[in-house]
């Protein structure tokens, strides 16, 4: 029988739905981390694939303790509740870091994580992330996160998201202000994540060397955009119109709202304006632009910015096509 796991100084939090295809890459690269006083923490989604049986036996060839399923495996929750879920099993260790069924970590993701949160004094909120490479499903090389132009930060994150959910490492004090804060009621668990910490004033580590392999396949819960061309994306979004984004901006704000006791001065202020301003007429939509910070993190991506607030929720290209063809 295998010998009981020592303590750990972070806990890997997994959580799994159907994803036997691509496992064993993700779990062997967890035990070839170059710190090793890790313990995973899984949870499934409810699979029909044999995904919890071959965790099991990865379970297995390591010490007792080392590997542990959560209580509540099993129950179908989806992507946001289900990390959330996770987050409340795993308040002792000093670190947590979230993690994806079908990426593959390079050895030394561990190790820059916690030696860059281990900088930040504990009692303050701290998030680590990093870049990343992105890779087809067998997984040669297709594309690199973007480095950043500007710093993460407040008001930036309630416009983009620029932390993986995949790449993130949290100190216990930025666990702790997640499970307390009221979430929105819908949304990305792990922009609503970045945000927060922001919002109450905790540090964003942004590392950008890339920290692990993002696997691009056809059944990714939410895909990465950098595989493609900057065109192609920026055309993409336009197609969507501003809806979707607004819609999450809205909903962004309503939680912080709904968090103001424990946000960092001059936050509440900040979100006050914000919503005053998005519910407003054009000009005042636009005038947010004018908020220091209140940008996204390319030149291009800003102007598309600009165009939400201008226009509001309606399709860029269904107004300059109705226009065209007489609509109003």
């Amino acid at each position: 029988m295998p010998a009981s796991a020592p303590a750990a100084d972070v806990t890997i939090l997994l959580s799994t739905f159907n994803g036997v295809r691509h496992l064993a890459a993700q779990l062997d690269s967890i035990a070839a981390q170059t710190r090793t006083g890790w313990r995973l923490l899984w949870r499934d989604d409810g699979s029909s694939d044999g995904t919890p049986d071959a965790i099991e036996r990865f379970a297995s060839l390591l010490p007792t303790g080392r590997v542990v399923r959560s209580s509540g495996s099993g129950v179908h929750l989806g992507v946001f509740d289900r990390f959330l879920a996770l987050l409340g099993e795993a308040t002792d260790t000093p670190a947590v870091a979230l993690a994806d069924q079908d990426d593959v970590w390079l050895p030394e993701k561990m190790a820059r994580a916690l030696d860059a949160l281990a900088a930040v004094d504990p009692g303050k909120p701290a998030l680590y992330c990093s870049g990343l490479t992105v890779v087809d499903e067998d997984l040669r090389p297709i594309g690199m996160s973007v480095p950043l132009r500007h710093a993460p930060g407040f008001p930036g994150a309630l416009l983009q998201n620029i932390a993986s959910g995949c790449t993130m490492v949290l100190n216990q004090a930025a666990v702790r202000a997640v499970l307390k804060a009221a979430r929105p009621y819908h949304g990305l668990h792990d922009w609503w994540i970045y945000l927060l910490v922001t919002a109450i004033g905790g540090e964003v580590l942004f590392d950008p060397a890339p920290s692990m392999l993002y696997r691009q396949h056809g059944a990714n819960a939410i895909g990465a955009s950098w595989s493609r061309s900057v065109l192609k994306r920026v055309a993409g979004t336009l197609r969507r119109g501003a809806g979707p984004h607004n819609a999450m901006l809205q909903q962004h704000l309503d939680a912080l709202r709904r968090n103001e006791a424990i946000l960092a001065p001059g936050v509440a202020t900040a979100v006050r304006r914000i919503e005053a301003g998005f519910a407003g007429p054009w000009w005042r939509r636009a005038g947010l632009l004018l908020i220091p910070g209140f940008r996204r993190q390319t030149p291009i991506q800003t102007v598309v910015l600009a165009l939400w607030m201008l226009r509001g929720s309606r399709p860029l290209f269904r107004r300059v096509l109705g226009s065209q063809a007489g609509g109003i």
